[in-house]
């Protein structure tokens, strides 16, 4: 993909983009306008689910759907899921798994968890590919970061953990080098305080193996 790569005062440098590193030359700027949106739009899809139910409903409210038609809609649609979304895995104590792997996604992450579980403190497990923004990451998500633990995902272009922890550090957050993500999810889960809220983050393979041990553990709930 080619295309110039023109930034402007108080502009986002490619590094922050959830693209980052993917590419040997500048994106072009139609992939640009295209991808914007992305974020605001993850937000949007519980209330964009909603709304195509209550538009099924009218439509079979006006005989243009059958009972059954509405029925299959509605099933499909209360089926509709993003694991490593926002996903809870678990309430008690909370644990969420979200990929956030760009500062913009990261900034959504906590945004979200202070809006819609009123989170004041997570306990974070954060663990991201070798060409992510880590430092944009840990600024963001450093603000409700009551302990951070740095994990290795099993994945060949992970990230050194070290690097990780001492991203969160330098952006004001307690963290500490911890071993594979199964590890630190027991750790996070034995030591969790009050309404602290656990949260796998910084990459998608970090939140699968999450979700993983703790299907396997039969720690869901």
């Amino acid at each position: 993909m080619t295309g110039k790569n023109k930034t402007t005062s108080g502009a986002k440098p490619e590094a922050a983009k959830a693209w980052s590193g993917r590419f040997s030359e500048p994106v072009d700027d139609l992939v640009k306008r295209f991808t914007a949106s992305v974020g605001f739009d993850q937000r949007l899809a519980e209330f964009d689910i909603q709304g195509s139910v209550a538009h099924a409903r009218m439509l079979h409210a006006v005989g243009i759907l059958s009972a059954a038609d509405l029925a299959a809609i509605e099933k499909g649609l209360a089926d509709v899921s993003w694991p490593g979304r926002m996903e809870i895995l678990r309430r008690e104590p909370v644990i969420v798994a979200d990929g956030a792997h760009s500062r913009e996604s990261a900034r959504r992450l906590r945004e979200s968890l202070t809006d819609y579980l009123s989170c004041q403190s997570a306990f974070l497990i954060v663990g991201m590919s070798a060409d992510k923004d880590v430092s944009g990451i840990a600024q963001e998500l450093a603000p409700i970061a009551g302990r951070v633990i740095a994990a290795r995902a099993d994945h060949p272009r992970a990230m050194p953990p070290e690097q990780v922890a001492a991203a969160f550090v330098q952006a004001g957050a307690e963290a500490e080098v911890g071993a594979g993500v199964a590890q630190a999810l027991e750790k996070a889960m034995a030591t969790v305080v009050g309404k602290e809220v656990i949260c796998l983050t910084g990459s998608l393979f970090v939140a699968a193996e999450g979700r993983a041990h703790l299907k396997k553990t039969g720690a869901t709930a």
